[in-house]
């Protein structure tokens, strides 16, 4: 199914600050975000409230931002930035959980991400993005133990068969003919 651009698409989003308390969590979110809070409560403190909360301008319900609106709380913050969607409940349930679902979905290219983190501890500003050291020390584990396990220990006996070491003659004939001879029987068998 591809997306097809629709009226929704059409919308100009405005951007309003709003008293927190006329937002209301969603009863209904599946998400279980507590442990999120802290760590969102810290990007606004360095970064100000760069992403807006999205409610349902019918019900009050937030559809998108749940964790953001708990940090704001948290951190005694009187107003919030909201856009308003004027959807019905389907409509909102299924934004909510797209929202969520979509950030999933996505995955990091471990690398170019290790390299960044490296980057901002360098700075001093790793916990700016939310990863710990703890984080970037599993992270580099990781990646080095997936470089160990892709380096696969090959052995190339047609090249060893052709180095023949100075001293020892016609040595890849003689390693050949060895491995096809015979076994010779003794009397034991």
């Amino acid at each position: 199914m591809s997306a097809t651009p629709g009226a929704a698409t059409q919308t100009k989003l405005q951007i309003q600050w709003v008293p927190l308390e006329s937002v209301h969590l969603n009863p209904e979110n599946p998400r279980l975000n507590d442990p999120a809070v802290e760590p969102v409560m810290n990007s606004i403190a360095r970064f100000g409230f760069r992403v807006p909360i999205v409610v349902n301008a019918r019900t009050g319900l937030i559809e998108a931002g749940n964790t953001r609106w708990k940090a704001a709380q948290r951190m005694g913050l009187t107003e919030i930035p909201v856009i308003f969607a004027d959807d019905d409940e389907i409509t909102a349930l299924a934004f909510a959980l797209a929202d969520n679902r979509t950030a999933e979905i996505a995955q990091w290219d471990e690398p170019s991400l290790a390299d960044l983190l490296r980057r901002l501890e360098a700075e001093g500003e790793l916990a700016a993005s939310a990863f710990s050291h703890d984080d970037l020390g599993s992270l580099l584990a990781r990646l080095d133990l997936a470089e160990r396990q892709g380096r696969e220990e090959t052995f190339d006996a047609a090249a060893a068969l052709e180095a023949k070491p100075e001293g020892y003659g016609d040595w890849a004939t003689t390693v050949s003919s060895a491995a096809t001879a015979p076994i010779p029987r003794t009397g034991s068998d």
